[in-house]
């Protein structure tokens, strides 16, 4: 806590974070050193089976102090130069996978084993297993509820005294005091160090004396250990330990440290932190220091004394100079409980941010569900395996999101060239013989069948189903053998249907579909794929397809593959209107059974179409408005649908009023022409027709 502080006020970026001895941390170290120690020195040896397994040790050879500081310090040089080497790597954008729900989560199950770490001391239980490994906490608990009956009165009774008083002075005399000193905190944990310090003195020698009964801080070591070089015995079974507590106490540090700078309104290096980090842990480690992190509880601390800088930080190690160097007789007898009660009270915000997480699945599910996932993955399995488990779940809701993103037919805002979804306007209208799609999500391998299934879901037509329909009833009509009765019965069928027809109200072609794709951030090969399927598919059918508002990324991709090759480069458009623009104009100048790709024509260069003779001014093209059919068969959340049997007839078999619209040179847009009365010579002349085609 002296030589990282040092260190970190030098190089560090946040102004709260307090770096020192970290109960997670240590844990982790000291799982090491009895993994190293047993290993070196009793290997093979087994241990008890008589023992209760939460008591069991794991082996022998942990009493040498002078090894075990020895893998301490080899450890923590580890920890540094991973630190370093990660820093070097520009490590720090990996903290943006950090959300702020993930970061919550780890710190809230941070704090349970923190808090689950002070009760032994508060309990007067010393049997009692680590919780860094993996279920090391339902371990804990076992074993706490096995000896329950052996608990420490006197200590636990401390305890709750000094939870009490902490408790009562945040919550009833910090308010008080805050209306006549704004920055003015009650300082009841000095008060609880001085009176738990001279209470226990003042009993000593009495029969009311605690000091055999209560454990206390004791005598301290004095002065520094002298720097000198870690042996590196071992090297081999602490470099995988050594990565896993380089990345935990970056992750906890940078969580706690972006945390408080949210709250206080300030910004944090994240790669800068990887190199403070590294620094603080190589040079300590010389000089026999473990490895830390941001302490949670002198963090949150220093946000409550309302500290603006690390100058806090260094107070700290100075005092802790001071004590180390003579200070520490004054604190001999302190209870060992009232220190851990000072943690456990300062981390109830963090305690109680986990019940009040819970209005986040009223406000977004995602966000709920990666808080507690990950809040329960690290009290369940343990810190390491919660961060990796919460990463990965906050990634999985990234590609699930695109995998089953929104999509929806847009239509024209009247008198705009604004395009709106359904829905969302009252006053959105529909593009007569044309239908414009969104995808709002990038087009890759994991959703590229999505895209095609939600494109002719929303459109209303099945390119492929409707192609094989047709294709099987030419072959039907080609292979089948009937005799004239029959023949002329089909015919008679055929012209009561055109006479009923005539009667219907008409329905709009449907002749272009248009993808907006300004909502696509980029596309795959296979994306890019299916983007060519749905053109070639509706081609069969007549349909024209057209792209608009890519994006620079996707139009590059695109130009850079085989993309161009089969979808000619004049169906991209930058602006949904200009796609529109040009395909009313090749609605207008050619029928649909006639109609080929055009060149665009911008909206306002456009001329009007030359009239060629006498006919067409007498008979002009009607005008295509942007609205929806006034009669069109509905389909489900669609404004207009589109009329699957005249798309499949008419284009085999094209109507009297098209054949002879086209054969007078007037241009049509692919619906048959209405005439303005059905009188029966009217219907006799149609019939004729019929007949002689």
């Amino acid at each position: 806590s002296i030589y990282l502080s040092l260190l970190y006020v030098v190089f560090g970026s946040s102004k709260h974070a307090a770096p020192g001895a970290f109960a997670i941390i240590a844990m982790m170290v000291g799982t090491v050193v009895e993994d190293v120690i047993t290993a070196s020195t009793e290997v093979g040896v087994v241990p008890h089976q008589d023992e209760a397994f939460c008591c069991s040790p794991k082996g022998g050879g942990g009493n040498n102090s002078n090894e075990a500081l020895d893998v301490v310090m080899s450890v923590t040089l580890l920890v540094g130069v991973w630190q370093i080497i990660f820093g070097l790597l520009n490590a720090g954008i990996l903290a943006v996978w950090l959300s702020e729900y993930l970061v919550k989560g780890l710190m809230g199950g941070a704090a349970i084993h923190v808090v689950t770490s002070q009760i032994k001391s508060m309990t007067g239980l010393k049997n009692l297993p680590g919780t860094s490994e993996p279920f090391g906490l339902i371990t804990f608990y076992a074993c706490l509820t096995q000896q329950v009956t052996s608990i420490n009165h006197h200590v636990l009774i401390i305890s709750i005294a000094s939870l009490a008083m902490l408790l009562i002075s945040a919550y009833i005399f910090d308010p008080i005091l805050k209306k006549w000193f704004a920055t003015f905190k009650f300082p009841m944990e000095l008060l609880l160090v001085i009176y738990g310090t001279v209470g226990m003195k003042l009993l000593n020698n009495t029969r009311w004396s605690l000091i055999e009964k209560v454990p206390v801080v004791g005598e301290v070591t004095f002065g520094l250990y002298s720097p000198r070089v870690p042996s590196m015995k071992n090297l081999s079974l602490m470099l995988g330990h050594s990565i896993s507590i380089a990345i935990i106490s970056f992750a906890i540090h940078i969580a706690l440290a972006k945390l408080i700078a949210k709250q206080m309104q300030y910004q944090v290096n994240s790669n800068q932190e990887w190199f403070a980090l590294g620094a603080m842990h190589f040079v300590s480690s010389f000089f026999g220091c473990f490895a830390g992190g941001s302490s949670l509880g002198r963090s949150l601390m220093q946000v409550k004394f309302g500290t603006h800088s690390q100058l806090s930080t260094l107070v700290a190690a100075v005092m802790l100079v001071i004590v180390v160097f003579g200070a520490s007789k004054l604190i001999v007898t302190l209870p060992k409980a009232v220190l851990a009660a000072i943690v456990v009270v300062a981390l109830k915000d963090l305690i109680l941010t986990i019940f009040r997480s819970i209005r986040l699945v009223h406000l977004s599910v995602v966000d709920f569900l990666i808080y507690y996932v990950t809040f329960f993955a690290v009290i369940i399995i343990n810190v390491n395996f919660g961060l990796i488990i919460g990463i990965a779940f906050a990634l999985m809701t990234v590609v699930f999101r695109s995998q089953w993103p929104e999509s929806t037919c847009v239509g024209r805002i009247p008198g705009t060239a604004d395009f709106k979804g359904f829905g969302q306007y009252r006053k959105v209208e529909e593009i007569n013989g044309m239908r414009v799609f969104r995808f709002d999500a990038p087009i890759y391998f994991s959703n590229a069948e999505l895209f095609l299934h939600r494109l002719y879901q929303a459109v209303g037509v099945d390119p492929v189903e409707m192609h094989h329909e047709l294709t099987n009833r030419e072959l039907s009509e080609k292979t089948s053998k009937r005799t004239g009765a029959d023949r002329e019965d089909i015919k008679s069928q055929e012209e009561e249907k055109l006479l009923k027809e005539e009667d219907e109200p008409e329905t709009m072609q449907l002749t272009h579909v248009i993808i907006d794709c300004s909502a696509i951030p980029y596309v795959d090969l296979m994306g890019k794929d299916a983007m060519v399927q749905a053109s070639e598919e509706f081609e069969k059918v007549d349909i024209t397809v057209f792209f608009s508002h890519c994006k620079v990324g996707v139009r590059q991709f695109l130009e850079n593959t085989d993309f161009h090759k089969k979808v000619p480069k004049s169906r991209l458009f930058v602006k949904i209107s200009d796609a529109v623009d040009q395909a009313m104009k090749e609605q207008t100048v050619e029928p649909e059974s006639e109609r080929r790709p055009h060149n665009f024509v911008s909206e306002k260069k456009q001329e009007p179409l030359k009239e060629e003779d006498d006919t067409q001014r007498e008979d002009p093209t009607p005008e295509v408005k942007s609205k929806a059919p006034l009669t069109a068969i509905l389909l489900p959340e669609a404004k207009t649908a589109i009329d699957k049997s005249f798309m499949k007839d008419e284009r085999r078999k094209p109507s009297p009023a098209i054949e002879k619209t086209a054969t007078e040179g007037t241009k049509s847009i692919g619906r048959p022409k209405k005439e303005s009365s059905h009188t029966p010579q009217k219907k006799k002349e149609k019939k004729d027709t019929k007949k002689k085609k």
